[in-house]
């Protein structure tokens, strides 16, 4: 049962957390989008003639920033804003990259667990039948013991049936063989002393 209690809240805990993945996700992409203005807005300060398609290529994560840097030119502020916007750019991607080995370790082991459940489960099921069977021996442990006990008092009253039985043969044996025998040997010894 605490085994049980164990995965669901491992499960639980699993979709917290794709929960929050997905909701660092989109918040991800919200602040992509926000520093591609940033940059677009940048790059039309030091060019203001600059194309859609010149813009559009800005989002791209990397040719974007390189574009940026072949048109800034001599302005030393406008390289500090571009090393600070690259900077923070791959700090970025190197989050995205941690964020996704961490999801995929997160299904590899919703993946196990999911597995062992099954042995759980299993498991579960064989400390179940073994207690149904201690309590069946159980019971016959307590049914062998009564007739343990009912054996033992018969056999008491068999032992003490057999002596009286002995002890009543014996004395009909008396009366009946030995006492006409001692009478009969006494007739005799009266009769030859006479």
């Amino acid at each position: 049962m605490e085994q049980r209690s164990e995965v669901n809240k491992h499960k639980g805990l699993t979709q917290q957390f794709l929960a929050f993945i997905t909701k660092y996700s989109t918040q991800e992409q919200r602040y992509e989008d926000k520093l591609k203005m940033k940059l677009q807005r940048q790059y039309k300060i030091i060019n203001p003639n600059a194309t859609q398609a010149e813009l559009s290529s800005l989002g791209d994560r990397r040719g974007g920033a390189n574009l940026f840097a072949l048109q800034l030119g001599q302005d030393q502020n406008a390289r500090y804003a571009l090393q600070d916007a690259k900077a923070q750019h791959e700090e970025i991607i190197q989050l995205e990259k941690n964020i996704l080995e961490l999801a995929q370790i997160f299904e590899q082991m919703s993946e196990l667990v999911n597995r062992q459940g099954e042995l759980v489960d299993n498991i579960e099921l064989h400390v179940d039948e073994s207690r149904e069977q201690a309590t069946r021996a159980n019971k016959e442990l307590k049914t062998a013991v009564v007739s343990a006990r009912k054996s033992r008092k018969r056999k008491w009253w068999l032992i003490g049936c057999c002596t009286i039985l002995f002890i009543v043969l014996m004395i009909i044996i008396t009366i009946y063989v030995i006492l006409p025998l001692v009478k009969k040997t006494k007739q005799e010894t009266q009769s030859l002393s006479n």
